[in-house]
């Protein structure tokens, strides 16, 4: 005998009479899940694992938007350019969320090149036998942030940008130095991160031989580390903060003795 509930049958998720009592429990959480996407969809767009960046971009209109990422794992084997300026790649659930690198790279998992660009609570495992950072920004004004890096030959490399900013981020076991400032990059920002288990002969920190017109670092820390904190490899103000580089401090060719200041 068939179980049916004497009303007419109807069409639409909205309008559905349920015949068991398990249907209303699953009905609900569908719309529980499907209001929770409404809501964040309202701040971007949501991309899942198998969804390529390409894929994840084409969501986005030419201005620009936050891509949300879902839990899973995003494998690289080839890199990635973001030409777009204000795009924001953003983990739903941080540190649950990962780009993984599965074979050594000659070039950067990621570049921004547009401006005001943001990189935000994401796992980031590279290997250190790549050649490249794992993110470099190329845009003015962009960020990498409440991030984690492992195993990565160098995590950020600010290349040629202004007022970036490289800030509360988990950095451990880099081949290089982990974050690097070069090629005339000025006013750039690397605070409160954490470094660790960094190698003999390297920086948490390099400036290159062409950053100018200064930079501020202020209360990053090192755990676990055999590495100099900071390598000041030209002549450009560089102000310090707090504790960077109370533990250790190398400055290399440095031309201007205003060129460190640590208070």
């Amino acid at each position: 005998m068939s179980r049916t509930t004497g009303q007419t049958p109807a069409t639409g998720l909205g309008s559905y009479v349920s015949q068991y009592p398990g249907d209303q429990r699953l009905m609900n959480l569908g719309h529980e899940l499907s209001n929770t996407q409404k809501r964040i969809s309202y701040f971007g767009s949501i991309v899942h694992p198998g969804m390529s960046l390409r894929q994840a971009m084409a969501t986005l209109d030419k201005s620009g938007g936050t891509v949300w990422f879902a839990e899973g794992i995003w494998f690289f084997r080839d890199s990635f350019t973001v030409k777009r300026s204000n795009v924001t790649f953003r983990a739903i659930s941080p540190t649950r969320t990962k780009f993984h690198r599965t074979t050594a790279g000659s070039n950067p998992m990621i570049t921004f090149e547009g401006a005001r660009c943001k990189l935000v609570g994401f796992e980031i495992e590279d290997t250190q036998n790549s050649t490249a950072p794992a993110i470099r920004l190329k845009g003015n004004r962009s960020s990498v942030e409440d991030c984690y890096f492992v195993n990565g030959y160098q995590a950020v490399n600010i290349s040629g940008a202004n007022n970036c900013r490289v800030s509360r981020n988990h950095i451990e076991a880099c081949a290089r130095p982990a974050v690097e400032i070069d090629g005339t990059a000025s006013r750039n920002m690397v605070d409160n991160n954490f470094f660790e288990s960094a190698a003999i002969g390297n920086y948490d920190i390099y400036f290159g031989d062409n950053a100018t017109d200064g930079g501020a670092m202020g209360n990053n820390h090192e755990i676990d580390s055999s590495a100099e904190c900071i390598s000041i490899k030209s002549g450009s103000d560089v102000y310090i903060d707090n504790d960077t580089a109370k533990r250790y401090l190398n400055i290399l060719d440095a031309t201007s003795s205003t060129c460190v200041q640590v208070r």
